[in-house]
């Protein structure tokens, strides 16, 4: 089902690429999220806090906007979570977007984390517009007690 979805969403997508006429931005973005819960396919694990995203265009340009990441919280989802986590961050991908507001949304996660006092995760998360495509890889350090796994959604907006 979730190949599915991607390869409707990549063909839904193709088509508005070549209206991008912007030059490409390669971004990267830092997070700093926390929080947890109790989730098994059901239930509220989710985690949230500031983040960073710094972009530069092929001609030099940079463009820096500060947002608020979310991770989780809805309420049935594959995935599973307990504990309290705080979860240091940076994510950086490929893909296509017109300017790096593009990059702001919704987008589709699926990766792990645990920690009991320290430990680490990653994730791959999938964004899809009819201004953007990217595929993105993010790793983390992890401190608290606890695990999360799955597949959820994840929200950038800009702070």
């Amino acid at each position: 089902m979730m190949i599915a979805s991607l390869a409707l969403v990549i063909t839904a997508s193709q088509a508005s690429f070549a209206e991008i006429q912007e030059p490409l931005w390669k971004c990267a973005m830092t997070f700093d999220i926390q929080g947890g819960g109790l989730k098994v396919l059901v239930g509220k694990f989710d985690l949230q806090g500031p983040g960073h995203v710094s972009c530069v265009d092929v001609l030099g340009n940079r463009e820096e906007i500060p947002v608020y990441v979310t991770l989780g919280g809805a309420p049935l989802t594959l995935s599973a979570g307990v504990g309290q986590l705080e979860v240091f961050g940076m994510a950086t991908g490929i893909g296509i977007a017109g300017t790096p507001s593009d990059l702001l949304g919704h987008y589709i996660v699926g990766g792990v984390r645990g920690s009991l006092f320290i430990g680490a995760g990653a994730d791959m998360a999938l964004h899809a517009t009819h201004r953007s495509f990217t595929l993105n890889v993010s790793v983390q350090a992890v401190r608290g007690w606890g695990a999360n796994i799955g597949f959820d959604h994840f929200i950038i907006e800009r702070l």
